[in-house]
């Protein structure tokens, strides 16, 4: 659906219809789930969802490897309110939101480059990240907040899943979503290291060197704040 559709449309599945409706339909059928069921749906969402995240390790195309990326982060809210309790509901809202935050920031990244280059391909979209400091500065930052980096709303979502997980006493389904989790963050940080490593080694890019310093600068100042608030 989203590589068909257009830019504005691919925003609106991400951050609404899909992940809302899916806390819509798990509202619905809550009172038909046993435990067993629980159990059978979790591990066949979580079958579905490293297929996913597989499949975006080897996908080329910017708009579909976000896609297959942001359907595998739908199992986070199906844990946070099947195991987690009704505190864990607000959160799973939250999940939503934050991860439909991040992911319309980057299909709006790459609706984009793809008007000024005609061309959703990583090895083109990539080289067009480095014309300017700005531009560069921000694709670092949408990457960090798709890939669910502090203080992303994302990051509260999933600490409570692992808590649900230990809470549940299933020691396997606590390292199938520990998996999980370093695995989603892995491929975004993978395709960000190939982003700037493709800036730095082209000879017709101006890549800068202290955007790396400015983002991490950026991104420990958010950290302190966070640990200054909620500590």
């Amino acid at each position: 659906v989203h590589a068909e559709a257009s830019s504005p449309v691919s925003i609106i599945l991400s951050g609404y219809i899909m992940k809302l409706g899916l806390v819509g339909i798990l509202r619905i059928c809550w009172g038909s789930l046993s435990v067993w069921n629980v159990g059978f749906i979790l591990t066949l969402i979580f079958f579905f969802s490293l297929l996913y995240i597989i499949s975006s390790h080897y996908e080329s195309d910017s708009k579909r490897w976000l896609a297959l990326l942001s359907l595998s982060h739908i199992v986070i809210s199906v844990i946070l309110l099947l195991l987690g309790d009704y505190s864990f509901e607000l959160v799973g809202l939250f999940y939503c939101l934050g991860h439909g935050l991040a992911a319309g920031g980057m299909f709006m990244l790459i609706w984009w480059v793809n008007t000024l280059i005609n061309s959703r391909s990583w090895s083109l979209v990539v080289k067009f990240y480095g014309f300017s400091v700005i531009l560069q500065l921000l694709s670092a930052l949408v990457f960090m907040m798709v890939s669910g980096f502090p203080p992303s709303l994302q990051i509260f979502g999933e600490i409570l899943a692992v808590d649900a997980c230990i809470i549940s006493g299933n020691l396997v389904l606590l390292i199938l979503v520990s998996l999980y989790l370093f695995g989603a963050s892995l491929v975004v940080l993978t395709v960000l290291g190939s982003v700037l490593c493709s800036l730095s080694s082209s000879s017709n890019v101006n890549f800068s060197y202290t955007v790396v310093v400015v983002v991490g600068v950026v991104y420990y100042i958010f950290v302190g704040l966070l640990l200054f608030i909620f500590v």
